[in-house]
């Protein structure tokens, strides 16, 4: 009777185990994977608006530039002025839609995340406590059986 004991414990350490790893486990491997690919996109988010910021930069100074060539009289400078500033009001444009692109996305994957992903690391986690309790009850089950064999050997 002990070694059925044995047997029928070692089978629920086995199914807990099993829900241990694949309930439980690979949800929070996958919540934690998403959680890096939502920073990484916030770190992509941050380059790009840097990147926007730097072209405006650039177009400012190649204003500067052109009014300055163009109170010189440098008609030939003024002229490159241009095309560098269409060149960089270009640049800016698509940065902006760059960064606006890019943040609309991550506001949709938020709201995903917290429409979706929320409810079923919920769901998981109370699953992985309700056989968790449920393997308890069957441990318990287990040695309320064994009693009267263990009374015996006393």
């Amino acid at each position: 009777k002990l070694s059925e004991l044995e047997t029928k414990m070692e089978e629920v350490h086995i199914e807990q185990s099993d829900n241990d790893l694949f309930t439980f486990g690979e949800t929070i491997k996958d919540y934690i994977s998403i959680i890096q690919s939502a920073k990484a996109a916030f770190d992509e988010r941050v380059k790009i608006f840097s990147t926007w910021e730097s072209a405006q930069s650039t177009l400012a100074k190649k204003r500067e530039a052109k009014n300055k060539a163009t109170a010189q009289g440098k008609a030939e400078r003024v002229a490159q002025c241009e095309e560098d500033i269409k060149f960089w009001e270009g640049k800016v444009e698509k940065c902006q839609e760059d960064f606006e692109l890019i943040s609309k996305n991550l506001k949709d994957e938020i709201r995903i995340f917290e429409e979706v992903w929320v409810r079923e690391v919920k769901e998981a986690v109370t699953s992985y406590f309700q056989k968790t309790i449920d393997n308890q009850k069957q441990i318990v089950g287990h040695w309320k059986e064994f009693l009267p064999e263990a009374k015996i050997i006393n």
